[in-house]
C-alpha cells in the first residue's frame, strides 16, 4: 500500500488542541459525530487531532489502576478489548489463553459497554484461578467512553465506516494508558480475540532476549515486512512510538485499516525509521496468519467466516452457555439488531473488500 501524505494533512496532525485530562471537550465531538454519517468524518478530524485527550482522568485511571496494582515479577500482562458483539470470540480467547500461559499473568478485558463488561465479571473472570495455574483477570468498564444511545441511524457503523475507525483506534489509545503504567522495561501485549493462542507467549516474546537483543516492540508478520495490529507487545520504553503512532490518525484516515495504516505510515517516515529498526517482526510458523497454524499462535485474520473456520481446526470451544458452537455463536448475533450485526465486524472481520486493507 502506497499512502501519500499532503502538507495540509501533516498541518492538521500537528495544530491539533492539547489532549485535556478531563476529556470534557472531547465528549461533545463524541456526540456529534454519532448523530449523521454524512458529519461523522468531519468531527473524527477533530477528535483525532488531539487523540491522545479523548479518556477522560477517571477513564485514563481505570486502566492504569489494574496495570500499576498487578505483581509482575516479570510476567506477561494481556490487553483485550472487546463489546457485546464480540462475547463469543473473547468467551472462546480466554479459554484457549488461560490454558496455554505457563506463569501467572494479568488478563484485562477493557469492554467498551455495559453488556460486555458484565460478560467478564459473570462469566470469565471466575476462571483466572480454575486451572492450574493462577491468574489475574481484571474487568475494566469504558462504557461511558462512546454514547451508543447517540448513534443516528444505527447502521452508521460497519467495516471501514467513520464510527468504525474511531473504535479502532482505541486500541492503541489504550495500549498507550497501559504502558504508561507500568515500570521500565515492562511490555504489554495487545491482542484480539481472533488470535488463538496455542504456547506459552511469554516464551515467544523472549526469543530475542535469549540472543541479547529486546525489542522495544514486538508484532505478527502482515507477509510484506510490516507489523499486523492483532499481535502487539509494547515495552515501556516505547512511549515515543505510540504517541507519534496515534498523530497519525489524520493523517490516514482515509486508509482502510485505520490504526494499521498509521503504524505503517510512521515506520515508513523518517521519525519512525529507529523504531523499525528496534522492531520485532515474529515468523509465520511462530505466529500463523490466515488461519494457518503457528507454533505459538493462529491468527484468523483473511478468514470470511471465523467461528467456523475456528470449529474446524478445533479451535472454538468456549466456556458460556450461548457460545457453545459457531452455530449457536451465530444466532445469538442474529438476534440482536442489524447494528449489531455490523458490530461484530469490529475487531474479528477481514477488510479484503477495503481498498488498501490488507492482513487486518
Amino acid at each position: 500500500m502506497i499512502l501519500i501524505v499532503s502538507a495540509a494533512a501533516l498541518r492538521i496532525a500537528q495544530d491539533g488542541p492539547e489532549p485535556r485530562a478531563s476529556g470534557s471537550v472531547y465528549d461533545g465531538l463524541k456526540s456529534k459525530l454519532f448523530l449523521s454519517p454524512s458529519t461523522c468524518p468531519t468531527y473524527a478530524m477533530k477528535m483525532f487531532r488531539g487523540l491522545e485527550g479523548v479518556l477522560s482522568e477517571n477513564q485514563t485511571s481505570r486502566i492504569q489502576g489494574v496495570f500499576r496494582n498487578f505483581e509482575r515479577q516479570n510476567n506477561l500482562m494481556f490487553l483485550t478489548v472487546g463489546t457485546k458483539h464480540t462475547i463469543c470470540m473473547a468467551d472462546n480467547w480466554f479459554v484457549h489463553a488461560l490454558e496455554a500461559t505457563a506463569k501467572p499473568s494479568l488478563f484485562v478485558y477493557v469492554a467498551l459497554d455495559e453488556t460486555s463488561y458484565l460478560s467478564c465479571v459473570n462469566d470469565i473472570q471466575s476462571r483466572a484461578g480454575a486451572g492450574k495455574i493462577k491468574h489475574t483477570i481484571e474487568c475494566v468498564d469504558l462504557s461511558d467512553f462512546l454514547p451508543w444511545s447517540d448513534l443516528n441511524p444505527q447502521s452508521a457503523i460497519k467495516l471501514g465506516s467513520c464510527v468504525y475507525k474511531i473504535i479502532t483506534w482505541t486500541k492503541p489509545l489504550l495500549l498507550k494508558v497501559a504502558t504508561s503504567s507500568v515500570p521500565n522495561p515492562s511490555s504489554v501485549l495487545l491482542i484480539d480475540f481472533d488470535v488463538i493462542i496455542h504456547g506459552d507467549v511469554q516464551t515467544l516474546l523472549n526469543t530475542k532476549k535469549k540472543k541479547g537483543w529486546m525489542p522495544i516492540f514486538q508484532a505478527g508478520n502482515n507477509g510484506k515486512g510490516l507489523p499486523n495490529t492483532g499481535f502487539v507487545s509494547i515495552n515501556s520504553n516505547a512511549k515515543e512510538l505510540l504517541h507519534m503512532w496515534l498523530k497519525y490518525a489524520p493523517i490516514v484516515y482515509d486508509a482502510g485499516d485505520a490504526d494499521q495504516a498509521g503504524l505503517h505510515s510512521f515506520l515508513s517516515s523518517a521519525q519512525g525509521k529507529h523504531f523499525k529498526e528496534e522492531m520485532f517482526l515474529i515468523p509465520k510458523y511462530l505466529l500463523g496468519m490466515c488461519g494457518e497454524r503457528g507454533r505459538y499462535a493462529t491468527h484468523y485474520t483473511c478468514v470470511p467466516n471465523k467461528y467456523e473456520a475456528m470449529q474446524h481446526d478445533g479451535n472454538y470451544r468456549p466456556a458460556s452457555q450461548g457460545c457453545t458452537d459457531s452455530v449457536n455463536a451465530t444466532s445469538q448475533l442474529a438476534r440482536v439488531s442489524t447494528f449489531n450485526q455490523e458490530l461484530e465486524d469490529l475487531f474479528q472481520t477481514s477488510c479484503r473488500s477495503l481498498p488498501g486493507c490488507e492482513m487486518f
